[in-house]
């Protein structure tokens, strides 16, 4: 109807003659209903139509091109009224033809009356400039638009928007247009500068904490260090990002620290982990990093915010503890003394009245006997226990003060020696007891004292001289013997030189300094000078005890060296005789080698004379000298009666003086008078 309205209006005479009108036909191959536009002019000749000229054209893609554009736009349109944003579209000479209705919330945006918009009212006046900038900018490269800043709102105060824009070509050569929107993002802007104002707080906090922190995202990647890494580990800012922290850690240890972190970061679980960290100055340093994992409030991984921790000087300290602590272990169970922590009793009036042990060695056992005594108190394992030992161990434990003590129980049987100590605070009531059980040895020390009384009382009645002196020959101590002897007393040993007493001489003194003190083995004569001057003389020998004193020996040896003397000289006699062959050679011989083993020169000797035959009496010196025999008579005699050396009983006592006329004194006669240097108890000596 509408096609034939058109023809009609063509036809008509009182028309124009046009003909345009479009409408759709059926394609005569497929059936297909396809749009065509026909144009045509009518031909009028006396007022009639005589022909009608015109074209069809097939419009079927143009006019599907036109639905689609008008349902475009229907949807943009309802798009964009529903959009919470200012929707806005701009032709190519860049003025605005478009606000969706949120417009009426800006204040500033005015139509005009050829349907464009006036918009740069609404910017912040701090904002125009660059805004203009930018929009000015991207109209003219025909690139996307995006800008920040703030618009006004219709109760005047500012928002902070940002607004973005794209060309759009809508016709050949240069015709676009723009399609863009601004949003609000005062509440973004005001969470990015809170956001801002945290970050910045916890760089504050991160770069001055004692610690080193780090952050990373949820795929491992660190996003921050603070300073503090780069001022410990020296690496330059940034380098240590992503996995560049990896390049301070230990080669050898770098693959554990790796997989260690992405294991943790795979699960979302916290973790530890200690690791070698380069210092700056090429020493590496134990670390303990560790770290939480972070979510936000929806519940998303966000990566982890970890702290790494210099634990160097900790580690050290932990190893000399475990090492002190396996060396108190070890000295602990393996020390030959008992050593037990206890801890004193009280009662409700702060009074002990008894202690518990709390720690004791294998040694602790052996020494006291008691079986599992941990735990328990000396009460309860020692219902009898003497009250000394409470009374020891409270003044250790309450008034703090260590003691070493020597004490017995005779309800355990046993002698202690020990030393009990505080430990730990001063409000503690612990103490420690280190001890040994010391019975075998109080029992040899009682047998040793015994046995030292009975020595004692044997070496004073030895008939041999015993001393003990020091290895500087100080002398300590002298038994009876040789008080006897040499009239020196221990107690008067101990106040002089006794050396310097009984050896005047210094060079023979020496000589038996060094005998003493060289220990040589063997027997030495020395003669000793007693305290009233008469000389000893002695043989010694030196001992040495085990505690480095020296014991000396001595004998009494003038007897031996008496009958020594007198064996020599008998073997001189008879060697003599043996070579004499007169009677006369035979007399010299007994009279000069007898007197010899007779000892001195004093006394008489009564010779048998070959020619009186007779026995006389001579003194000894004379026969000695050979003065009996001498060449001319000599003639010996009493002296006569008016002697002032008279003796009585010279006959029975063998007391005599006698005078020589010897023939060496001729032609003159002269007479000598001499007496026995042993006269008998009548006879006075001179």
């Amino acid at each position: 109807a509408l096609t034939q309205a058109a023809v009609d209006r063509a036809l008509d005479p009182a028309g124009d003659g046009r003909y345009d009108v479009e409408y759709r036909v059926q394609h005569r191959t497929g059936g297909q209903m396809r749009w065509v536009h026909a144009t045509g002019q009518t031909f009028f000749e006396g007022g009639q139509a005589v022909r009608l000229v015109g074209t069809v054209q097939d419009v079927s893609e143009a006019k599907e091109v036109q639905a689609q554009l008008r349902l475009a736009r229907d949807q943009f349109q309802n798009m964009a009224e529903s959009m919470p944003q200012l929707v806005w579209t701009a032709n190519s000479a860049a003025d605005v033809d478009y606000y969706n209705s949120r417009a009426v919330s800006y204040k500033g945006i005015q139509p005009r009356l050829d349907g464009r918009y006036t918009w740069q009212a609404v910017l912040h006046p701090d904002d125009a400039e660059h805004t203009l900038a930018a929009w000015q900018a991207a109209v003219a490269r025909l690139e996307p638009y995006e800008c920040e800043h703030r618009l006004e709102m219709a109760d005047g105060s500012f928002r902070w928007h940002i607004s973005r824009a794209v060309p759009v070509a809508i016709g050949p050569g240069e015709r676009v247009k723009w399609y863009g929107t601004a949003t609000d993002v005062h509440a973004l802007k005001e969470t990015e500068a809170a956001l801002r104002e945290s970050e910045a707080r916890f760089r504050t906090m991160a770069n001055h904490a004692p610690v080193m922190i780090w952050v990373s995202q949820p795929e491992g990647r660190c996003t921050y260090l603070s300073q503090s890494w780069y001022a410990f580990t020296g690496q330059p800012d940034g380098t240590g990002l992503e996995y560049g922290w990896l390049e301070a850690v230990h080669p050898d240890q770098q693959e554990r620290a790796e997989q260690t972190f992405l294991a943790a970061n795979k699960f979302r679980e916290p973790f530890r982990m200690e690791y070698l960290l380069r210092r700056q100055d090429g020493h590496y340093r134990w670390v303990l990093d560790s770290a939480q994992p972070r979510y936000n409030d929806t519940g998303d991984f966000l990566g982890y915010i970890g702290s790494i921790l210099d634990i160097t000087d900790r580690r050290q300290a932990e190893e000399a503890l475990r090492a002190s602590e396996y060396k108190y272990r070890s000295l602990f169970n393996t020390i030959d003394e008992g050593l037990c922590i206890c801890e004193m009793v009280l009662d409700a009036q702060g009074q002990p009245v008894d202690y518990r042990f709390l720690e004791v060695n294998p040694m602790f056992i052996r020494h006291t006997g008691l079986e599992r005594p941990q735990g328990k108190t000396a009460r309860a394992l020692l219902p009898d226990l003497e009250p000394e030992w409470f009374a020891l161990y409270a003044g250790v434990a309450l008034e703090r003060q260590p003691t070493r003590f020597t004490q017995g129980s005779e309800v355990m049987g046993r002698w202690f020696e020990g030393y009990a100590f505080p430990v730990d605070s001063a409000e503690s009531l612990r103490f420690a007891i280190l001890f040994t059980d010391v019975t075998p040895r109080r029992l040899q020390e009682q047998a040793l004292r015994q046995q030292h009384e009975v020595l004692e009382q044997l070496i004073d009645f030895l008939p041999v001289m015993i001393t003990i002196y020091q290895p500087s020959t100080q002398i300590l101590y002298l038994n009876k013997a040789f008080e006897h002897l040499t009239g020196w007393s221990t107690e008067e040993a101990a106040k002089i030189d006794l050396m310097a007493a009984v050896y005047p001489d210094p060079d023979y003194r020496q000589a038996v300094r060094e005998y003493m003190q060289s220990l040589e083995p063997g027997w030495r004569d020395f003669t000793m000078t007693a305290r009233d001057g008469t000389p000893i003389a002695s043989s010694w020998a030196n001992i040495q005890l085990s505690d480095g004193r020296q014991v000396g020996i001595g004998v009494d040896i003038r007897e031996r060296k008496e009958n020594e003397e007198r064996g020599r000289l008998l073997q001189n006699l008879a060697a003599a005789l043996s070579s004499a062959v007169t009677p006369q050679e035979v007399t010299e011989v007994i009279i000069q080698e007898g007197l010899r083993v007779l000892g001195g020169v004093g006394g008489t000797v009564a010779l048998l004379t070959e020619d009186e035959a007779r026995w006389k009496s001579w003194p000894r010196w004379a026969i000695q000298s050979g003065w009996w025999r001498s060449g001319s008579a000599s003639r010996w005699s009493t002296p006569p009666r008016q002697s002032p050396w008279p003796c009585a009983n010279a006959a029975t006592s063998g007391c005599a003086i006698w005078k020589n006329e010897s023939r060496s004194s001729q032609p003159r006669r002269t007479w000598r008078w001499w007496n026995s240097t042993r006269p008998g108890p009548c006879c006075p000596s001179t």
